[in-house]
């Protein structure tokens, strides 16, 4: 099953330092952006209904290491896929 990143959703670029009080801030700013009382666009509610779930995402410490560990797992793998693409060309 395909999960989209918590932390790109809340427009949090540096995971790994994202404290509580961060991830809050940035529910906030992203949630009045899409909010469905201040935003007229159709999706407004399905995208403000993301947010809402990748704030509770973060905000449950298991999750949030889930999450973590997914995207650590991706990114290593990416870079092993690099890596052999990289070791092709030389």
């Amino acid at each position: 099953c395909f999960k989209l990143n918590p932390y790109e959703i809340l427009s949090l670029w540096k995971q790994d330092l994202a404290t509580s009080s961060e991830i809050r801030r940035q529910f906030r700013q992203v949630s009045l952006l899409v909010h469905p009382d201040k935003c007229k666009h159709k999706d407004a509610k399905a995208a403000f209904e993301l947010v809402q779930k990748a704030y509770k995402d973060l905000c449950d410490e298991e999750a949030k290491r889930e999450a973590d560990a997914t995207i650590r797992h991706a990114r290593l793998e990416l870079r092993k896929e690099r890596r052999k693409l990289t070791s092709k060309d030389n």
